[in-house]
């Protein structure tokens, strides 16, 4: 398998003449029939290359001025047409989730700026420029309606690259210890899925981050800030930045709208509102 070392070479070879400045950041990578619970079928199966496109159009819609990076494998297919930086790295394919998170952490030694790291099926609806400008070094986001412990890594918002650097090795060291105990009992490898939520959620609640949900009354910033080895963490309410898409509650005032697993049936219906300025998203 490949370091970490060889990630960051890689990109930062092929990002080497970009300036520095605020990069949206994905990763995709096509899966096969050895990880069949992510071949959907039917109306829940995901056009990921749809997903790409739409997302990047709300990139460049919302942040122009952004550096848009997708880093994948060798073999994926991805359109080269769109407006971004296709970055193929010597990843290992099966490994979903915890090839995304080396790739991250390559990425954030690689190339120093601020970063918003985010799935292809979440899309911006508005700039983050207050966000980050948050006087934190990194913000997570927290799906509060969820029960138990869930911080999405969906969306991960990198503001000080070597603290947000010095997380992402704790993280995948969690990853690994978690990984490596659920052997016994998990139904797949969670390398491949659900290995990054859980790395996430026992990292931070272990001993950094007990969950409460947002009050603006005792809380009047928009976000809870926590002091931690990696220095200050901000937590959002997922509904405020990173939100699920809910077709009968529409929330406009959401930076960013998050269409996991089904909601993706209504990506046409945002693709067609992101090229007509003034439409607005109607789900009826």
């Amino acid at each position: 398998m490949s370091t970490i070392t060889d990630l960051r070479n890689g990109i930062a070879a092929a990002l080497m003449d970009e300036p520095r400045r605020l990069a949206i950041v994905f990763y995709h990578v096509a899966q096969g029939a050895e990880q069949p619970f992510l071949r959907l079928q039917g109306p829940e199966a995901p056009d990921y290359s749809t997903c790409i496109r739409v997302a990047v159009k709300a990139v460049k819609r919302i942040h122009p001025e952004a550096l848009i990076v997708m880093m994948t494998d060798d073999a994926t297919e991805i359109d080269t047409t769109l407006p971004m930086k296709i970055v193929r790295l010597p990843v290992k394919p099966e490994w979903l989730m915890y090839e995304r998170t080396r790739c991250q952490l390559a990425f954030t030694q690689a190339y120093e700026a601020q970063a918003i790291h985010i799935d292809t099926d979440v899309i911006l609806r508005k700039s983050f420029n207050t966000v980050l400008g948050w006087p934190v070094d990194f913000v997570l986001t927290d799906r509060f309606e969820i029960p138990g412990q869930h911080i999405n890594g969906g969306m991960l918002i990198c503001k000080s690259p070597r603290k947000f650097a010095h997380f992402l090795t704790d993280l995948l060291k969690m990853y690994d210890a978690i990984a490596l105990a659920a052997e016994s009992w998990a139904p797949w490898d969670l390398h491949c899925f659900r290995g990054g939520q859980l790395s996430l959620a026992t990292l931070m609640f272990d001993k950094f981050y007990k969950r409460e949900p947002h009050n603006p009354r005792k809380q009047p910033d928009p976000y809870h800030a926590h002091k931690t080895p990696w220095g200050i963490v901000g937590i959002a309410p997922a509904e405020t930045i990173n939100w699920t898409l809910d077709p009968n509650n529409v929330n406009q005032d959401a930076l960013a709208w998050h269409l996991k697993g089904v909601r993706k049936m209504f990506l046409p219906m945002l693709e067609a509102e992101i090229t007509k300025t003034g439409a607005k998203f109607n789900a009826a």
